[in-house]
């Protein structure tokens, strides 16, 4: 009985950590399906940074507290090359949403 506790615990932990980093499952499907889309959103939304790990010259936000991420999309229009997403914790989930509307 005690190590079925602490299974379901463990396992309930690891879900909300997975979507604590990882935001709306919904939301990040629609961004796969409508990757150019979500990349030019990305780049024009202050609630997000993008990154691109090849370049030295990008970094992730200092302030982790405030920012969810990485999150990896690869971007056609970039010819294939894969981004990194920082969502601000205060104002991704309004950008989602428009997002959502928009795209969905």
């Amino acid at each position: 009985m005690y190590v079925a506790v602490i299974i379901v615990a463990v396992v309930g932990l690891l879900w909300w950590r997975f979507l604590k980093t990882y935001g709306k499952i919904d939301f990040w499907n629609v961004v796969r399906k409508h990757p150019n889309e979500a990349y030019e959103w990305f780049m024009t939304d202050d609630a997000w940074i993008v990154t691109d790990p090849n370049d030295p010259q990008s970094s992730p936000p200092e302030n982790k507290d405030e920012w969810n991420g990485p999150s990896w999309l690869f971007v056609p229009m970039l010819g294939g090359k894969r981004i990194g997403i920082y969502g601000r914790y205060q104002d991704m989930e309004e950008s989602m949403q428009r997002f959502m509307q928009r795209y969905s």
